[in-house]
């Protein structure tokens, strides 16, 4: 897996469309990642490992992201979930992500969520390895 860190944060409060009753604004924290993608013709799965599985258990309301290309063309779209989608071996992708809640701290907590971007090996990409039981047969070579 590939990881990548925060290019940029900030806290947003939504306008007036957004406001569920008056005591709790629905705020966003918008993050920008940026990675290279080393293999050709392969597809990625990007994650976001704090928050799998914790999007429907009510401590955040949304989570969307956008994936751009190095020339800022909008190539894949998806939300918290795990999702692949196949993107061409090239430098300065960047994704944005949006995550939301009435709760500041929870948002501020999330500042240094890490991108993780695994790419899917097809077969001529595969890697064999031999595998030992011991490094006694390791270094007998049996």
């Amino acid at each position: 897996p590939q990881f990548a860190t925060i290019n940029k944060d900030a806290l947003v409060e939504l306008g007036d469309v957004d406001i569920a009753n008056q005591d709790a604004r629905v705020r966003t924290l918008e993050l920008e990642y940026a990675f290279d993608q080393l293999i050709a013709g392969t597809k990625c799965l990007l994650r976001f490992m704090q928050i799998n599985d914790l999007l429907y258990e009510a401590t955040l309301e949304g989570c969307f992201w956008q994936l751009f290309d190095a020339n800022k063309q909008l190539i894949g779209y998806g939300e918290a979930f795990d999702e692949s989608t196949e993107i061409a071996k090239q430098k300065g992708y960047v994704l944005k992500l949006q995550l939301r809640s009435a709760d500041v701290a929870l948002l501020e907590r999330y500042k240094g969520l890490v991108l993780r971007v695994d790419t899917v090996l097809t077969a001529k990409h595969q890697v064999t390895c031999d595998v030992y039981t011991s490094k006694l047969d390791l270094a007998n070579g049996s």
